[in-house]
């Protein structure tokens, strides 16, 4: 018996960890997602960032000439020991030339 609740103290132990794994490749893959905006600068058009991520939500012609896109990014997480959800709202602004490429990017909050 005591060779059972061992190995099911492992079984656990693994998924635990697997788990958290899982989750930090997730929030790595969020990251690297938010910098799309900047490493691709002077290189994505916006038809490359069109396929990407679809119509922006908003879009804003500047007095010079360049468009504004914005894209939102809302969601909830879970802070703090306790675990109380809190809401986000993030704004990503890529800034275009008047030949269409990405020259800027900035992000804010909502």
């Amino acid at each position: 018996m005591a060779g059972v609740a061992q190995r099911t103290t492992q079984h656990a132990f693994l998924y635990h960890w697997l788990l958290n794994g899982c989750l930090l490749a997730l929030s790595a893959c969020e990251l690297f997602d938010a910098a799309y905006f900047t490493d691709k600068l002077n290189i994505a058009t916006q038809q490359i960032v069109a396929n990407r991520y679809g119509v922006p939500h908003k879009t804003e012609p500047l007095d010079d000439g360049r468009t504004a896109w914005t894209y939102y990014r809302r969601g909830s997480i879970t802070t703090g020991y306790a675990g109380s959800p809190k809401d986000f709202c993030k704004a990503h602004i890529p800034t275009f030339d008047r030949h269409g490429v990405l020259r800027e990017s900035t992000e804010r909050d909502c």
